[in-house]
């Protein structure tokens, strides 16, 4: 697989990946905040951000062998375990304040991917509605939108604060 093509088969899940780490984070900010907590707060001397963070690294860590990363680069919709990571983490804000970088480092973009913003908003807008199913159009800009099933959201808003 060339690519470009390689590019179009992980895009969804790249950008599944940017998006579920900011909304994940939003749920933990309501918990932190139902519990009388806030992200400075330490543990191990790391932050509740920092904490965060380190989790969603260590779900991807993975060992893989030479052979196996050439195949999975052939027919895994998913980027590498360190990819996936490091394109998601820069795009958070949290990641970059949380661990001191400044923006412009490679680590901290100065220009993130937001794409998941517009679903933020939408779950922010929509009254709860229980598990009925409600899926909303948000209105990217230059005719382009996603569709957002609002109720998934809020299941794992509330699935984190349980």
């Amino acid at each position: 697989m060339r690519a470009p093509e390689r590019m179009a088969a992980t895009m969804a899940e790249n950008t599944s990946a940017n998006g579920g780490l900011r909304i994940a984070y939003m749920a933990l900010l309501d918990t932190l905040t139902a519990q009388g907590k806030t992200v400075g707060d330490k543990i191990d001397a790391h932050t509740e951000t920092q904490r965060y963070v380190l989790g969603f690294a260590q779900v991807w860590c993975q060992n893989q062998a030479d052979a196996s990363s050439r195949q999975g680069a052939l027919v895994d919709p998913h980027s590498p375990g360190k990819w996936r990571v490091n394109g998601s983490v820069r795009n958070f804000g949290g990641f970059g304040k949380a661990f001191g970088c400044a923006k412009g480092q490679p680590m901290y973009s100065v220009n993130s991917c937001r794409v998941w913003q517009a679903a933020q908003a939408v779950f922010a807008s929509q009254p709860f509605r229980g598990r009925k199913r409600c899926p909303k159009r948000a209105h990217l800009g230059h005719g382009r939108s996603l569709r957002v099933d609002v109720s998934l959201l809020r299941d794992v808003k509330i699935a984190t604060a349980l």
